[in-house]
């Protein structure tokens, strides 16, 4: 007789447990349903990820506040030297030798900051811009664009140099171009002002002239060192000397600024007051006195055995002449 309720016990504690495993199965439903619209989810933001970054030539990356990378474009790898699929993970700060955290909230949207690469390729100066959030309805998600100061900016500058003569037409292409944008950065505001009124994004527009300015300077440099490499002639204003080859001799710093300035502008003609103020930053010094300068100049060209020599443009002033050497 004392079975009975024990039987029923039995049976009870089997329905609760049923019960309980009906509700843990049901849970565990839930929960895969909800691991799947979170995969959906997730594959949908990837791919509206990769689209934003693979938009246009300019490296892209997905960063929260801290800096760290949720996504990267293959730009961004190739820019790093890295695999982009590497690349979520890692602090894009330190990526780029910048101080971290580097809050993008700081300044004024647009030019963000100039980084150094440290890593492969080091050296090369990359500007960081923060762009537009993807999702005007997300938050802590920051997109960036990294410009490489080294790529080319003209068409066709990207074709292998071999003559010292195209190499000459680069850095007179770009010294042209940095005439201007210092006369736009030197402007006055009104001037400015008014120049940007016909500028779609104005405000954008007027924040990028120094960057431009530096990015063209800095290509300048590029072909200096490419026009040296292939015609063996430097200067040297630390050491004070005149490179050509194995060649060598001692240079005043007024001289070392001449040259400096003359192999900048090659083939281009400057009237004497040109050269003084633009070469020496003077205007105490007068043409007599240029005239000197130039006369040791050519014979320092002479004693390193240089193909080239600074000629006289009569009414006119003077240049550095490669194909009259």
């Amino acid at each position: 007789m004392q079975k009975l309720p024990q039987r029923r016990a039995v049976r009870a504690q089997r329905g609760a447990d049923s019960e309980l495993i009906s509700e843990l199965l049901a849970r565990i439903d839930e929960l895969q349903r909800e691991v799947q619209s979170a995969r959906q989810a997730g594959a949908e933001t990837g791919r509206s990820m990769r689209a934003l970054l693979e938009a246009g030539e300019e490296a892209r990356v997905l960063t929260n506040p801290a800096g760290d990378v949720l996504a990267a474009g293959e730009a961004t790898g190739v820019l790093l030297g890295a695999d982009s699929r590497t690349l979520p993970g890692e602090n894009l700060w330190s990526l780029l030798g910048l101080a971290a955290p580097w809050s993008p909230t700081a300044g004024r949207r647009g030019v963000s900051g100039l980084a150094m690469l440290a890593g492969p390729g080091s050296g090369r100066p990359v500007l960081v811009e923060m762009a537009n959030e993807p999702d005007p309805g997300s938050t802590g998600i920051y997109c960036w664009t990294l410009t490489d100061f080294s790529r080319p900016l003209l068409p066709g500058e990207s074709r292998p140099v071999t003559d010292p003569a195209q190499a000459r037409t680069w850095l007179r292409a770009y010294a042209a171009l940095i005439e201007v944008n210092q006369v736009l950065v030197s402007a006055s505001a009104d001037e400015l002002e008014r120049a940007l009124e016909r500028v779609p994004n104005r405000e954008s527009e007027s924040v990028l002239l120094d960057v431009q300015l530096a990015r063209l300077v800095y290509r300048r440099r590029i072909w200096r060192g490419i026009h040296a490499r292939l015609t063996g002639l430097t200067v040297d204003r630390k050491q004070g000397l005149l490179r050509n080859g194995g060649l060598d001799t001692r240079i005043s710093s007024r001289e070392a600024q001449l040259l400096a300035f003359l192999l900048d502008h090659p083939g281009v003609t400057f009237s004497a007051e040109a050269l003084v103020t633009r070469a020496w930053h003077s205007n105490y010094l007068v043409a007599e006195q240029l005239r000197t300068y130039v006369v040791r100049c050519r014979t320092r060209l002479c004693e390193v055995d240089a193909h080239c020599e600074i000629v006289n443009v009569r009414g006119r002033g003077y240049r550095l002449d490669f194909e009259a050497a």
